[in-house]
């Protein structure tokens, strides 16, 4: 009898080593995925356009309603600068909330659209955007230095980039605001 208990006493020890084994493996494992839940506190491609705190170019650009875009921007307050295209997918998914970030009384909001007219024309009427949307063609990239999509930059209201980088959700529109606000209160003090 007590070779057999000897024996299931080491099967049960066996067993309980291999099952935390396991356990120990899948939380590794699970610490190792991607956590989209967990907020950014730095945007991606920060290493393309425009260089920081450099004055950003003046535009002298039309809104595809006809609109100079001197007409529609507020002086002295900041600017955002939103470029996307018609044909970027991981853009469609920050069009349905940008009416609400237009709406801010402290910035400027600005949407740049890569593609034809029509087309651009046809995505401010699917998501009624109620912002100055301009059509963004190949000289306007160069000069801006936009390479990729979604792209933003927070202009202070004295015309300097103040942050800027990917834009592919509401998560990193909220840090572009953040970090451009926090940069233009730091350039204020600094003068």
């Amino acid at each position: 009898m007590r070779g057999r208990e000897a024996g299931m006493d080491h099967a049960e020890l066996v067993s309980h080593i291999t099952l935390w084994i396991v356990v120990l493996l899948l939380v590794f494992a699970y610490m190792q995925l991607p956590q989209p839940w967990k907020r950014k506190n730095r945007l991606d491609l920060q290493d393309f356009g425009l260089p920081l705190r450099q004055p950003m170019p003046e535009l002298d650009i039309r809104s595809i309603t006809g609109e100079s875009i001197m007409d529609l921007i507020r002086p002295g307050v900041s600017t955002v600068l939103l470029f996307t295209s018609v044909g970027c997918q991981a853009c469609n998914g920050l069009y349905p909330l940008l009416n609400t970030y237009a709406e801010r009384e402290d910035v400027n909001f600005l949407l740049f659209v890569e593609g034809d007219e029509t087309a651009i024309k046809n995505k401010t009427r699917e998501h009624k955007f109620t912002f100055p949307v301009f059509q963004l063609n190949d000289d306007l990239m160069t000069r801006l230095q936009v390479s990729a999509f979604p792209f933003g930059y927070y202009v202070t209201g004295t015309g300097l980039i103040a942050a800027k980088g990917g834009i592919p959700d509401a998560d990193a529109l909220e840090l572009l605001l953040s970090e451009g606000f926090y940069e233009n209160a730091s350039l204020l003090k600094t003068g």
